[in-house]
């Protein structure tokens, strides 16, 4: 199998999510106070991953690669 084909056959597995949860943890246990991530318009699966975990769209993390847009999101770890 390609890796195309094992992209395509591990999608709705939750490895994205299981990832996203992993960083999450890891950036609470080092005591951080927020995740920053950015995605492109392009990336609609992974866009609303973010949101469902809580992550806001921050207009401020915004910015242009070459043409592309790129969105920021943000989520508050608050305190433990």
């Amino acid at each position: 199998m390609s890796s195309p084909e094992r992209l395509c056959a591990a999608r709705g597995q939750g490895t994205g999510k299981a990832l996203t949860q992993a960083c999450i943890d890891l950036a609470r246990a080092a005591g951080h106070a927020e995740v920053i991530l950015h995605t492109t318009l392009a990336m609609q699966t992974a866009w609303r991953l973010y949101l469902a975990l809580d992550f806001v769209r921050s207009p401020d993390l915004d910015f242009l690669q070459a043409d592309l847009p790129v969105f920021g999101f943000r989520l508050r770890l608050g305190t433990l």
